[in-house]
């Protein structure tokens, strides 16, 4: 007997394949697009990671640079160090921050201000691929070189703040960096806008002084002191004795010495004091005699030999055994043009490794722009010679070598013996002057970052 076969099954079951593929494919498709939506979503929150990762860098970048600028020398206008020197050059720390003078507010540092106001002092680079073009000019807004062609050229501008309450040598720094330039006023903060990101860092930092403990003395010798000739101490003509024991000697002394004092009655001239005992002008003290010479440096400068040569404001010359003379200008020399006390100042140290001769005439240093010469040899002052500063020695001689008289208006310190010999016929003259060692400490050092200041909000 013969089968038949319905037609409707055979459609039935392929119906029923049919729906089962659709089903299937439309469930790989939901998971096609699950899987692609992850994807877009996971590369677009990539991308914005890798922007803001940038723009963090860049503005971390300027932080750093900033620090390092403030402690540089002088540079141009597009931040690149003036070499040779050019003393028409101001530094980026003379560009950008001043240090108060005023008695109220002494030692306060505010950010310099130009004629069109706050939008104008933003030192800015910006990334061409290769390096970096950057814009600090004095007096006039900053205006980095944009790479042409497009691409990805990140960039950062630098702030500076006075902090809340104001401190002396505390200035705050505030870096902008976008994955795109865009200069914009200080008072704004970083945010990203058209797919660019944008972030703002900030760190407040303080002056580590190039002088942390003034001097109370005219003359500090660790050593013998030896007045071979004439020799004169000069606190300036003072009114009276009130005024001198206040103002110009702290402890009563013009000289303080560790070892034995030689010659000392016969040869030195206290002017201005004249009818002093001669006992009441030096002071032997065995603890300073018995010093190292580490200690001695230290108890001056708060740091090691090795720390304070290495600082980022120090200036460090060699070969100075000979002439010296246009080095040490060349260090110190103030910038034409920036005349209000405070701004003068390079606030940079120098340091003379080896002996130090200065064969030609000299002056370096003013009341508004002292120096600090520290040498590690002897110094041999061989011409007529007037420093405005704190002069420190670690030599155990000190040579007048030329017919001129050698001036130091500060203080001087000698680490070793002191042997003050008259060879060419000048004399030695040392006057003690606080206002000029108050303003070493207060201007003179390297700009350092304060622990915990660090913030990356506004």
């Amino acid at each position: 007997m013969k089968k038949h076969h319905r037609p409707g099954s055979s459609a039935q079951r392929g119906a029923a394949a049919l729906i089962v593929v659709l089903l299937l494919f439309f469930i790989v498709s939901l998971v096609a697009a699950y899987a692609g939506r992850n994807l877009i979503f996971e590369q677009r929150t990539s991308t914005n990671q890798y922007r803001a990762t940038q723009a963090f860098e860049a503005a971390e970048a300027g932080l750093e640079w900033a620090v390092a600028m403030l402690n540089g020398g002088r540079v141009t206008a597009e931040c690149i160090p003036a070499d040779p020197v050019d003393v028409a050059q101001p530094s980026f720390r003379q560009r950008y921050i001043e240090v108060d003078s005023d008695p109220a507010t002494l030692g306060n540092v505010t950010p310099v201000r130009w004629a069109d106001g706050i939008t104008a002092e933003r030192p800015s680079c910006v990334r061409n691929g290769a390096g970096w073009n950057c814009s600090c000019p004095a007096g006039v807004g900053a205006a980095p070189a944009i790479p042409a062609g497009g691409g990805v050229n990140p960039g950062f501008r630098v702030c500076f703040e006075a902090v809340d309450p104001p401190q002396p040598g505390v200035v705050r720094v505030v870096s902008t960096g976008r994955t795109s330039f865009v200069d914009r006023p200080c008072d704004e903060r970083g945010e990203g806008t058209g797919g660019e990101a944008a972030a703002t860092v900030s760190v407040v930092v303080a002056l580590s002084s190039g002088l942390a403990t003034p001097p109370g003395v005219a003359l500090t010798v660790r050593g013998v002191l030896d007045f071979e000739d004439a020799m004169r101490l000069l606190p300036v003509a003072l009114p009276s004795r009130q005024v001198l024991d206040e103002f110009w000697m702290p402890n009563g002394s013009l000289v303080h010495v560790g070892g034995a004092a030689i010659n000392v009655a016969e040869n030195l001239t206290p002017s201005n004091v004249r009818g002093t005992p001669i006992e009441a002008l030096v002071a032997r003290d065995p603890t300073l005699g018995a010093l190292t010479p580490g200690q001695m440096f230290a108890s001056v400068f708060k740091m090691s030999k090795g720390s304070y040569k290495n600082q980022p404001a120090t200036v460090v010359l060699n070969d100075c055994a000979a002439a010296c003379t246009d080095k040490l200008l060349a260090a110190w020399q103030p910038t034409p043009g920036l005349i209000e006390p405070g701004r003068i100042n390079p606030g940079r140290i120098i340091w003379v490794e080896g002996d130090m001769t200065v064969e030609s005439d000299l002056d370096i240093g003013t009341e508004d722009a002292p120096v600090v010469i520290v040498a590690t040899g002897n110094v041999r002052l061989a011409a007529s010679v007037n420093i405005v500063g704190l002069l420190y020695s670690q030599a155990a001689d000190w040579d007048n070598g030329g017919p001129g008289d050698a001036k130091v208006r500060g203080a001087a310190v000698a680490e070793g013996n002191f042997s003050g010999r008259d060879i060419g016929g000048g004399d030695y003259w040392v006057q003690y002057d606080s206002t000029v060692l108050r303003w070493l400490r207060l201007s003179t050092g390297s700009f350092v970052r304060v622990p915990g200041s660090w913030r990356d909000f506004p």
